[in-house]
């Protein structure tokens, strides 16, 4: 029994360290995304500047549920990996693409047609630099 708690223990203290990453100068985990706007928003970054085209995003941010939607007048979070890590390793273009998208058309229409139309309601064209000169705040719209 005394085995299997201090696996417990570990566990749970790797977890939450990994819970209380401190943002630094150089080292950035979240783009917060503010919704000025009346309606629910879901938001979601891809990396494959410059095709801009959501034709090969398989993935519908609506399917998580809350994770990537912002209600009116609220503010959240994308969260990744150290951003300026990213851009060294997974951005050789130096842009990150974040897209917003109506939750209602999410949530009423099939991504397959989502994608065809290109059905977001605004795309930002993101540099590492354009990032830090927003302080890492994104206001849609």
């Amino acid at each position: 029994m005394r085995k299997q708690q201090l696996h417990i223990i570990i566990f749970t203290l790797i977890f939450l360290y990994g819970c209380i990453r401190k943002e630094t100068a150089n080292c950035h985990f979240n783009i917060h995304v503010k919704n000025n706007s009346n309606k629910p928003i879901y938001i979601y970054d891809y990396y494959d500047y410059p095709d801009s085209s959501l034709k090969n995003k398989n993935y519908n941010p609506a399917v998580s549920g809350e994770y990537y939607k912002v209600k009116p007048s609220e503010t959240t979070n994308i969260r990744r990996s150290c951003y300026e890590g990213l851009f060294e390793t997974r951005i050789p273009s130096d842009t990150i693409m974040v897209y917003i998208f109506d939750a209602q058309t999410l949530a009423t229409t099939p991504w397959e047609t989502v994608k065809k139309n290109n059905l977001y309601l605004k795309r930002y064209d993101l540099s590492l630099q354009d990032l830090r000169n927003l302080n890492w705040l994104i206001n849609y719209p």
